[in-house]
């Protein structure tokens, strides 16, 4: 539940074996690095949609983004980008508060 006006890091694990398009509400997000490695000048910038790379020989792709919430109060979501997986509600919720 972040705070209004609060920076944040989140991660994103995927312990799939394809990648994953992570689509988060409310704000943009600025990837900070994937699996460990700084972006490629194709995803520098502001995000809201973000490719999160699938498991190799047993470790989980992962992705750290940063993003500042400086708009609006309430309830959001985030889900994967994939139509199957938003047919079937696969997401999390997030509320910003004061």
């Amino acid at each position: 539940m972040p705070q209004l006006n609060a920076t944040e890091i989140w991660t994103f694990k995927n312990n799939s074996g394809i990648a994953q398009p992570m689509h988060i509400h409310d704000i943009s997000w600025h990837i900070l690095d994937v699996n460990g490695v700084p972006p490629s000048p194709g995803d520098a910038g502001a995000k809201d949609t973000f490719l999160v790379p699938g498991r190799v020989m047993g470790v989980p792709g992962t992705v750290r983004v940063m993003g500042t919430f400086t708009d609006n109060l309430g309830d959001y979501v985030s889900h994967c980008h994939n139509l199957e997986h938003e047919d079937h509600a696969m997401m999390f919720n997030f509320q910003v508060q004061p």
